[in-house]
């Protein structure tokens, strides 16, 4: 055991002071209805932790045998449930067990913190969800420990260390060609955010596809170098369906934004999908309350799951090859409804 600075987490405090790992939490982040005699005992327990040296845990001790993690932060970036149940009952099925930890509620998260819990749970590898799988130095801090990293959606490929993706720019590709063939002449891109990797991604293969063919493809007000304010959503909507030649197809990057396209169509009296089709990509699985209206594809997040916990499992087992390293997955747009050409083009003509 090495007598170095322990990074206190929250099962240290909450071991102090005698109060459950929430209610630690709960204080720690500033939350109302905390008693203040609860309140003081943890912060007063904070503080004589900060100050005690105590044995960090020791990293000779081996891991166990099929003990795998996943850290995710749900403050920085969005999990989908249907992902960390997928990746459980791989592991599970593989015979592993799968120790999941929402990082968002430490004190601290250092790359020092992550290593000592991975330590401390005696892991042979660990995935990382975005963002934590953008920290190159958290990376080689684990991968000196003897840990197998496998990242999941990382926003470069660089570091060298396997990772698993959604094919991102296919999927705009694909959802595009799809509509073209639909018979839509006009196929608009809206986002608030090219920004974002993902849309990034989207917003490529849209264009890839569009281009193959002779339809317009402007992209109204949205330069690759900026992006739409949320508060212009609305009023580009009106713009882009009130013009002669206004889009029949319309792909929103977040569902927020296609109930606005829907509710700007409702006020222009369009019906959808008669006049327009609106497809949003959406980082959720559809849910039953849904809008109808709105075509959703979400990320293939249970393939995503199963073959990251395969490529950590792999990693563990000094089995990756390098042509393991980048395994993307493809996004299912089966489901979108389909309307004949010929009666697309007489609804609109009626219109």
């Amino acid at each position: 055991m090495s007598e170095q600075t322990h990074v206190v987490t929250l099962d240290d405090i909450a071991s102090r002071a005698g109060v459950s790992r929430m209610t630690v939490s709960r204080v720690l982040n500033n939350a109302p209805n905390v008693r203040p005699e609860t309140r003081k005992k943890v912060q007063q327990a904070q503080q004589v932790l900060a100050t005690t040296t105590v044995a960090r845990p020791d990293s000779s001790i081996k891991p166990k045998r099929n003990h795998i993690g996943l850290l995710y932060d749900s403050n920085q970036a969005d999990i989908s449930s249907v992902f960390l149940q997928a990746a459980l009952s791989q592991a599970q099925s593989l015979n592993f067990n799968l120790q999941t930890e929402d990082i968002s509620l430490w004190p601290e998260q250092s790359k020092l913190a992550i290593a000592d819990w991975c330590l401390e749970q005696r892991l042979r590898g660990v995935l990382l969800a975005p963002s934590i799988a953008d920290q190159p130095e958290l990376c080689d801090a684990l991968i000196e420990q003897m840990l197998a990293v496998v990242r999941i959606e990382p926003s470069t490929p660089a570091n060298n260390t396997p990772f698993v993706a959604a094919n991102n720019h296919l999927a705009g590709y694909q959802l595009t060609r799809k509509l073209i063939e639909q018979g839509h002449q006009r196929i608009e891109f809206m986002s608030d955010d090219l920004q974002q990797v993902s849309v990034r991604g989207y917003y490529q293969g849209y264009l890839d596809a569009t281009r193959n063919i002779a339809i317009d493809p402007t992209l109204l007000q949205l330069p690759a170098t900026t992006a739409l304010n949320k508060d212009d959503t609305l009023e580009t909507a009106m713009a882009l369906l009130k013009d002669k030649n206004r889009p029949s197809a319309i792909i929103c990057h977040h569902y927020e934004q296609a109930l606005i396209v829907v509710y700007a169509a409702k006020q222009l009296g369009l019906e959808i999908p008669r006049h327009l089709t609106v497809c949003c990509i959406s980082r959720h699985q559809q849910l039953h309350f849904q809008d109808q209206r709105v075509q959703t594809i979400s990320p293939p997040f249970r393939e995503m799951a199963a073959g990251a916990v395969q490529l950590l499992i792999k990693s563990t087992r000094k089995q990756v090859h390098q042509t393991d390293y980048a395994q993307l997955y493809e996004h299912d747009i089966s489901s979108l409804t389909e309307l004949d050409c010929a009666t697309r083009a007489q609804n609109n003509q009626k219109f």
